[in-house]
Order: structure tokens, then sequence, then C-alpha cells
């Protein structure tokens, strides 16, 4: 049996609830995560874009 920190278990069973918001938990820090790193990002390529005024962006071309 494996054991979640901060599940408790009642009769053998894990708490459901627990690890669904465990899961919640992670989702979220995620989802923040990400967005932080999309702000950084566009942050550093506004002040390149201001640093070199006579170059043109060109953004990049993933293929997912």
């Amino acid at each position: 049996m494996i054991l979640i920190p901060g599940c408790s278990r009642t009769a053998g069973r894990t708490d459901g609830a627990a690890i669904a918001f465990s899961e919640l938990r992670k989702e979220s820090q995620d989802i923040y995560n990400r967005i932080h790193s999309i702000a950084e990002d566009s942050a550093f390529v506004d002040q390149v874009r201001r640093s070199y005024p006579s170059l043109s962006l060109i953004r990049e071309h993933r293929l997912e």
C-alpha cells in the first residue's frame, strides 16, 4: 500500500478527497508556474526589443 502524506486512512482505505485535493494543488501550482514563466519571458523579450530597436522580432515557430 502506498501512503500519501496528508491523506488519512479509515478502515483500510485512503481518503479519496485528500488525494483529489492534492492533485488539484499540484495542478494549480503548475498553472501558476507556467503563467509566471510566460510573464518573465515576455518581460525579457520586451527588454531586448527596447535595447535593440533597429532589429526585427521574429517569433519562434514550434512544431507541436
